[in-house]
Formats: structure tokens, sequence, C-alpha cells
């Protein structure tokens, strides 16, 4: 069958074609509107030593940390002690939580704590919450706090 055929067949046929995309279009939408929306809020934490210097040539090593902390930090935030104080500090706890994801890109002293929750206000809240519990019992400066509404999956 050559081309020129196909295309034959497919202008004789084009009914059927265009009510198939409608079909298959109508039927995503719908299954897209059950999904329940998800919202994740992101927190990115830079590690600094505990140690304070007044010099400035000494100021370098305050933000020279070990990959060994960063990893213990990553830990220390994915565990339920962490959880629990979050939700202790948090008027509402931790509802509407769905999930969070602690994780430092390889080779810095970022720590990023990804919070995704059933609306964009409990997914700051708690992304806040990781963020201002963790700078009470380390030394973290929290830079800032990003909401974007996520694709369920």
């Amino acid at each position: 069958m050559t081309f020129r055929e196909q295309a034959l067949v497919v202008r004789r046929g084009w009914m059927w074609v265009v009510v198939g995309a409608v079909v298959v279009a109508a039927l995503g939408a719908f299954m897209a509107s059950r999904e329940p929306a998800s919202y994740v809020s992101t927190t990115r934490m830079y590690v600094a030593s505990a140690v304070e210097f007044d010099k400035p040539d000494q100021r370098y090593s305050q933000y020279r940390v070990s990959p060994e902390r960063v990893a213990s930090l990553v830990q220390l935030l994915n565990s339920q002690i962490t959880s629990d104080a979050v939700e202790a500090t948090s008027e509402d706890g931790l509802d509407g939580l769905q999930g969070v994801v602690v994780s430092s890109p390889p080779g810095t002293v970022v720590v990023d704590v990804q919070v995704t929750a059933a609306s964009a206000a409990d997914a700051e809240r708690i992304a806040v919450g990781y963020g201002e519990v963790d700078r009470k019992s380390t030394r973290l400066n929290s830079s800032h706090t990003d909401i974007s509404r996520m694709p369920s999956s």
C-alpha cells in the first residue's frame, strides 16, 4: 500500500479518526479530573558549621562542611523523630500530608525537603515546619520555600 492509498483511506474515514480523538480526549479529561490535587513545597537549607568565627579568614572554614555531615542530616530529616517534632510544632499537625522526600544534591551542602500535600497551604506549612524544626536543632540557613502544583501520578 502506498502513501497515496493510505491517505485516501484516511480521507474516506476521517470521521472515525476525529470521533476517536474526541473520545480519547474526553476520557483523559474525565480521568484527570478524578485525581486528587497534589501540591509540592520545597524548603532548601544550606548547612553551615555550628561554630561562629569572627575573623574573615576563619569564616571560610565555617562553611566547609563534610559530605558525611550532610548525609547524616538527610537521615535525621527522614526520621520519625523529625516528623514528630514537626507535627508537635504545627497547629494542624501533619494534616493533608501525602509524602516527604529529603535529599541532597551530590557534592553540595544543600538539603532539600520536598513536601507533597493535598493543598498548597498544607504543603507550605509542613515544609516551613521542617525548616524551623531543624534550624532550632542544628545550624541551618533556610533560604526559601517554593510551592508548585504537581500532577498526580
